[in-house]
C-alpha cells in the first residue's frame, strides 16, 4: 500500500470512528475555529452575489421573490442577506444542523445596522419541506449540499413540487473528496470499503454526470458553469481508481467543482 494511501485511510478511519459529527459539534463549541467555518457562519456576501449574478445572467429578476435555499447551515446569513439586497421571502431548509442562535443573533444585528429597511420576518426557517406550498418557489438555491445529499431523487420529487414553472435553481456543488489535501483519493476504494470504513456517512462520492442525469430524470434542464478540474491531482490517483467508477469517462471523474443552473425542462427559455 502506498504511503500516501497509507496516510489517507489512517485519517479517514480517524474521523468516520473518532471525529463523529457529535463529537466536531462539541469541539466546535468549546475550540472556537475548530476546523472550518462554512460561509454562512462568517459573511453571507459572497453566497448572495453569487446567486444573484447567476440571476441576472438568466434574465431573472429576484426581486420580491420566493427562494428556497437547501442546506442552510448553523445560521440564516444568506437568507438575510437575499432579504436586504432583493427583498425576497425566503425559506431556509436545513434538516441536520442546528442554528446557533448566538451566532445568527450577531448576524442578523449587523444587517439590521447595515439595512434599516431589513425585515427579518421574510426568514422562515424550517427542518421539512411540507410546509412550503406547490409551485410557490421561483428561486432555489445551494452550496456545496447536494454531494452530501444520499437520497437525492427523493429531494428532487419535492423540490419539482414547490418550484414554479417558469422557476429556476442554481446549485452550487464541490465534487471533492472533503479531505481537501486528496481531492480524489475516495475515488480508489470500493463501494463497500468506502461506505461500511471510510465514509463520514455524509459524502456518497455523486460525480456531475450522476447530478445532471438525476435532474434530467426529474424532468429538469441544466446548464453548466463554472467547471473545474485538477488534472495533475487526477493524474495521481487515475490508475488506481477502483472499477466502481469504470462506466465514468476520466473527465467526468476529474470534475472538481461545478455550478448546475437547473429548469424545467419545458419552460427553459434562452438567456436574456
Amino acid at each position: 500500500m502506498r504511503f500516501r494511501s497509507f496516510e489517507y485511510v489512517s485519517k479517514r478511519l480517524v474521523r468516520r470512528w473518532i471525529l463523529t459529527h457529535s463529537v466536531t459539534n462539541l469541539l466546535k463549541k468549546i475550540w472556537p475555529g475548530f476546523l472550518y467555518s462554512n460561509l454562512n457562519e462568517t459573511s453571507s456576501a459572497f453566497l448572495v452575489n453569487r446567486y444573484v449574478a447567476f440571476a441576472e445572467e438568466f434574465g431573472f429578476d429576484l426581486r420580491g421573490k420566493t427562494m428556497l435555499e437547501i442546506g442552510v447551515g448553523a445560521t440564516n446569513s444568506v437568507g438575510y442577506g437575499m432579504v436586504a439586497c432583493c427583498g425576497v421571502n425566503y425559506w431556509a431548509y436545513e434538516p441536520y444542523v442546528g442554528l446557533n442562535p448566538k451566532l445568527d443573533s450577531r448576524l442578523k444585528a449587523e444587517m439590521c445596522v447595515k439595512y434599516p429597511e431589513f425585515d427579518a420576518a421574510k426568514v422562515n426557517r424550517i427542518v421539512d419541506l411540507k410546509p412550503i406550498p406547490d409551485a410557490s418557489v421561483d428561486f432555489i438555491g445551494s452550496s456545496s449540499v447536494l454531494e452530501h445529499v444520499y437520497e437525492l431523487p427523493a429531494l428532487l420529487l419535492e423540490l419539482k413540487r414547490v418550484l414554479k414553472r417558469d422557476g429556476m435553481m442554481v446549485h452550487v456543488v464541490d465534487y471533492r473528496d472533503h479531505f481537501f489535501k486528496y481531492p480524489y483519493e475516495f475515488l480508489c476504494y470500493s463501494e463497500r470499503v468506502w461506505t461500511h470504513c471510510l465514509s463520514p456517512g455524509s459524502l456518497p462520492r455523486w460525480r456531475l454526470k450522476d447530478h445532471v442525469e438525476l435532474f434530467e430524470k426529474a424532468g429538469f434542464v441544466c446548464e453548466l458553469r463554472d467547471v473545474a478540474r485538477l488534472e495533475l491531482d487526477f493524474a495521481q490517483i487515475e490508475p488506481y481508481i477502483d472499477a466502481k467508477f469504470a462506466h465514468y469517462k476520466p473527465s467526468d471523474l476529474a470534475v472538481s467543482w461545478a455550478v448546475l443552473v437547473v429548469r424545467f425542462a419545458d419552460q427553459n427559455p434562452a438567456r436574456k
